[in-house]
């Protein structure tokens, strides 16, 4: 086999597919199909091909026999070596390969579904524009994505919005770029304290504490960074509401998902003897634990991790099952895997409180509990999301 030369300069007259085995070829034919049927431009396509070729001769040369071998140390390597002379070579290379590999995620050619998301993305993390719009907006884009024919139209109608509630004049919201906007810190314009169920208040370390504050209130700092999470969501505000509805002082309590760590922080205030948060992304542990800090609780008291209990087995070895509650405020799409493998951290008599439902999946993600031997014993609401409690049904 050809070393493979990150620095060489491929003819794009010459297909290089044919020397891939069955199991790359058909990845990647697959996904340049998507590309056309996605009505992108034979010039669009042909320099994408190049960069999953370059992927892909990379993967060969370290003797992969399936996608599904593929990790995030193997992306991290190829990202080290495969060198670009400027920048928008660099973003633009990570664009194409964050596709491809989300693309083979969402066709079940990998193990890992999260393995995306080691890649750089070029703009702020896309949860920001749901901190930047209000509930109204948001409800607006979403009866519009029903009626809308193609997503150029539903990323502008989601511009002018954001445009307009970032105060640009109406007459230049057409001509609004998405680099005209500060994603990193626009958006903390609309971040105030406020309180949740009489006695905890959320505030940013950029605000004072509001004057009501008492020594009788729970009171959490936090500064979300590039983590999501600033408690003001429906889905947070049910689980708080149900950690303080089921949680015992003195258990112990496993938040997957962690993020900013705002809920591992409200567990602790509200009498935890220990907490362990687990998350996927680096960046939301390493915001979670300067977190941890600002509020002066000790490690001892809540500890963070970064894995992914659904793809390392090693993680989920090392956790014990000893966890009176375990909280997961993410997607129905993530607690429905996660219901198959979260009663293993569980003691007997455990609760599993699943947050982040938006209403079309409550369905499956019930099923998904009742299929994985739990008991629901709890079911609310807010607005357009739900939140169950569950224990096992031994």
């Amino acid at each position: 086999m050809q070393k493979f030369d990150p620095l060489k300069k491929y003819s794009f007259r010459k297909a290089r597919d044919w020397k891939y085995p069955l199991w790359c070829s058909l990845a990647v034919n697959a996904y340049l199909d998507w590309l056309r049927r996605s009505f992108h431009s034979e010039g669009t396509i042909r320099s994408y091909k190049y960069v999953v070729y370059n992927f892909c001769d990379f993967l060969l040369l370290k003797k992969l026999s399936s996608f599904e071998d593929l990790n995030r140390n193997l992306i991290n390597e190829f990202l080290r070596i495969d060198l670009h002379s400027t920048v928008n070579g660099t973003s633009g290379r990570n664009s194409v390969l964050r596709q491809f590999i989300t693309f083979l995620e969402d066709n079940n050619y990998l193990a890992d579904q999260t393995v995306h998301g080691v890649i750089p993305a070029k703009l702020a993390h896309p949860r920001k524009i749901i901190t930047i719009l209000s509930d109204e907006q948001i409800s607006c884009i979403n009866e519009y994505r029903k009626t809308c024919n193609s997503p150029i139209e539903l990323r502008d109608a989601a511009m002018v919005m954001i445009g307009l509630k970032l105060g640009f004049r109406s007459s230049n919201v057409i001509n609004l770029k998405l680099s005209d906007i500060d994603w990193m810190n626009n958006w903390k314009a609309y971040f105030k304290p406020f309180r949740l169920y009489d006695n905890i208040v959320i505030k940013p370390t950029w605000e004072d504490a509001p004057s009501d504050v008492t020594d009788d209130d729970i009171v959490i700092d936090i500064d979300p960074g590039a983590a999501f999470g600033t408690g003001s969501h429906e889905t947070t505000r049910l689980c708080i509401g149900q950690l303080k509805k089921y949680m015992k002082e003195g258990d112990l309590v496993l938040d997957c998902g962690s993020g900013s760590g705002i809920l591992s922080f409200v567990c602790s205030n509200l009498g935890a003897k220990e907490v362990l948060g687990i998350d996927i992304d680096e960046t939301a542990v390493h915001v979670s634990i300067e977190n941890r800090e600002i509020n002066h609780i000790t490690e001892d008291q809540v500890q963070f991790l970064c894995g992914n209990v659904l793809a390392d087995k090693e993680l989920v070895q090392s956790i014990e099952p000893k966890y009176d509650i375990v909280v997961a405020n993410i997607l129905a799409d993530v607690i429905i895997p996660l219901s198959g493998v979260v009663q293993q951290f569980m003691k007997d008599d455990a609760k599993f409180i699943c947050s982040g439902i938006i209403n079309t999946k409550e369905d499956e993600v019930r099923q998904a509990l009742l299929d994985n031997h739990f008991r629901i014993v709890d079911t609310v609401s807010m607005k357009d999301w739900i939140s169950f409690v569950a224990e096992k049904d031994n």
